[in-house]
């Protein structure tokens, strides 16, 4: 049976990096990899953290914590949307917030906020969104759009909001994002050396300002 108080912590971490030529889960923000303060943002808001890879070999790679749970994409090919299915079919919680592993700055606060719609609304998502587009990497998903999922992944849909039109969801709208603590930031990803470069330059920014 489902858990309905306890959320799961999923990570995509594909690992292609195809922009970046390097896996960018690796690489430094802040003294940090990006991955271990994504890491570290999960663990202080979810009872666990689950990884999701694109093959078996990619759990030494990014050589985790003990304390990490590890799943391989059983949906290759898929992009996104697999590594989402096979995260939500592997986690034991009714809910789970999924997230992707080159947001360095995912913020508690938005966090937080989002958990707290779970209980008080009837939905099977709650997606952010920002300029006028869905963030459905940095969003909770309840286990109820499993089914919908592995429809439109069957019918060669794999956009992550391919689904999203058949299923109760909860919109945060920018509004509301902008008047929460560092939640602007938390949707900020590395892809490109500019957006490595941006990343570490925030870092010392909020260093000095806070130093």
């Amino acid at each position: 049976m489902k858990d309905f108080q306890k959320v799961t912590g999923i990570i995509l971490a594909g690992g292609k990096s195809r922009r970046l030529g390097r896996d960018k889960a690796w690489e430094d923000v802040g003294g940090k990899r990006i991955i271990d303060r994504v890491i570290d943002t999960l663990q202080s808001s979810c009872e666990k953290v689950l990884i999701v890879g694109d093959r078996p070999e990619r759990q030494d790679e990014l050589d985790l914590p003990e304390s990490i749970e590890y799943q391989s994409d059983d949906q290759k090919g898929k992009g996104s949307i697999g590594g989402l299915y096979t995260g939500l079919k592997a986690s034991d919680t009714l809910w789970s917030l999924v997230v992707a592993c080159d947001m360095p700055f995912i913020s508690r606060e938005l966090i937080g906020f989002m958990l707290s719609f779970i209980s008080k609304n009837r939905c099977d998502a709650i997606v952010p969104v920002i300029n006028g587009r869905y963030q459905p990497t940095h969003a909770l998903y309840s286990s109820t759009c499993v089914p919908f999922i592995e429809k439109n992944i069957s019918n060669g849909n794999f956009r992550m909001d391919s689904y999203f039109d058949e299923v109760y969801l909860e919109e945060i709208s920018e509004d509301v994002i902008k008047g929460i603590k560092g939640a602007e930031l938390s949707f900020f990803n590395v892809n490109t050396e500019d957006d490595l470069f941006t990343a570490r330059e925030q870092c010392k920014l909020f260093s000095a300002h806070n130093g």
